[in-house]
């Protein structure tokens, strides 16, 4: 009686560590725990400085920028593996240079499936351009349906990061393949330092608590940002704000050019390194999420609010997931009325005992469901 070769991951993607980019976090944290659940894992990258050694898993920067000897050399290293390989790749179109239309990947897939018999994955980051702008985006929005729709017929599963995505791929899939939800964790990982918590939030605090936001402050969230924060901060004297994330410090400066009064309670650190950003959540006493298309399972941002069993109220949008509601993870409120988010924190600071509970049905559903072991499960069928 003979047994199924378990087969080889190979996981391609266009950015890796110590490069920056939430593509790269994420394929590194999956690479993590494929091979902490006993899987081969190997990493094709693009090249780039060397990564850290990661128990279990092989990295391989020889893609170059993605030309035909980039793939040439992916291959080479391919031959190295056992003859069942999987290959999971990592699709967002612009990532893999060209101007985001580098058909070279769509090729060398269909050599490495219909010739070399591979088994490919697919998780889509994004799928494609959206038909607007210049001629030259609705061009690129064309080609890219067509690669979504080649790497498609190509895969044995696909995966998307929530339900929008997946309802935007469902014309272009074969009948044969469901795109399966795959939902985004946090990068962001939960370091304990009671200590130095303590102090950011003796700094940061004020007597009545102290707020949050973790993002990156693109300019349409400043814009639905700004109010709710200055109501809060307004209703609540004895309650200070923390602005953590790339640009937090600009959104500040922005935001007190109009509220000069409100320059004494708030801080906004800065880029920091991961193991800081969670230090500083644990200080936190409720965040305030707004995004513009609202909330969904792809927002990472999010994912480490609940993951550091944080009360959290955010937005709603054409991309939130109906589930959000069922969980009831998360204090929701629709776009439009983003400014009411300050009276539902200002609620969370003043009754505890709601706030751990909000808190605690974040927790658990990071652990049930959206959880990097989550992941591993689903994709290892355990």
């Amino acid at each position: 009686m003979t047994t199924e070769m378990k087969p080889a991951w190979c996981l391609i993607t266009p950015e890796y560590p110590p490069s920056l980019g939430g593509v790269a976090d994420y394929t590194r944290l999956m690479a993590i725990h494929l091979a902490a659940a006993g899987e081969q894992v190997t990493v094709l990258a693009p090249s780039g400085p060397e990564s850290a050694d990661d128990a279990g898993v092989r990295v391989a920067k020889v893609l170059g920028g993605f030309g035909p000897m980039g793939w040439w050399s992916g291959g080479r290293v391919l031959a190295t593996l056992p003859r069942s390989r999987r290959l999971f790749l990592q699709w967002v179109p612009h990532g893999y240079g060209f101007k985001s239309l580098n058909l070279f990947l769509p090729l060398w897939l269909i050599w490495r499936v219909m010739i070399r018999r591979d088994q490919l994955w697919i998780m889509v980051h994004e799928p494609f351009l959206s038909f607007a702008n210049s001629v030259r985006q609705r061009l690129a929005a064309c080609i890219h349906r067509g690669m979504v729709w080649t790497l498609l017929r190509l895969a044995t599963r696909a995966f998307a990061g929530n339900r929008t995505w997946i309802a935007a791929l469902e014309p272009w899939r074969p009948r044969r393949l469901t795109v399966e939800w795959l939902p985004v964790p946090s990068n962001v990982p939960v370091v304990k330092n009671p200590e130095a918590t303590a102090v950011i939030r003796h700094q940061a605090a004020g007597p009545d608590g102290l707020v949050g936001h973790f993002g990156t402050y693109g300019a349409h969230t400043r814009g639905v940002l700004e109010e709710p924060l200055r109501l809060l901060l307004e209703r609540e004297p004895g309650v200070n704000a923390l602005l953590l994330g790339k640009n937090g410090d600009l959104f500040r400066a922005e935001f007190l050019q109009a509220n000069p009064h409100l320059a004494n309670r708030i801080t906004a650190p800065g880029t920091m390194p991961l193991e800081q950003i969670s230090i500083h959540l644990a200080a936190i006493d409720v965040m305030l999420q707004a995004y513009t298309g609202g909330i969904s399972t792809r927002n990472t941002s999010l994912m480490a609010c609940l993951e550091h069993n944080l009360a959290t109220t955010a937005t709603t949008g054409h991309v939130t997931d109906p589930q959000w509601s069922e969980w009831r993870a998360v204090e929701l409120i629709p776009l439009e009325r983003a400014a009411e988010m300050a009276g539902i924190a200002s609620r969370l600071l003043h009754d505890p005992i709601e706030r751990a509970a909000l808190a605690s049905r974040g927790r658990d559903l990071m652990e049930r469901d959206i959880s990097w072991p989550a992941n591993a499960r689903r994709l290892l069928g355990k």
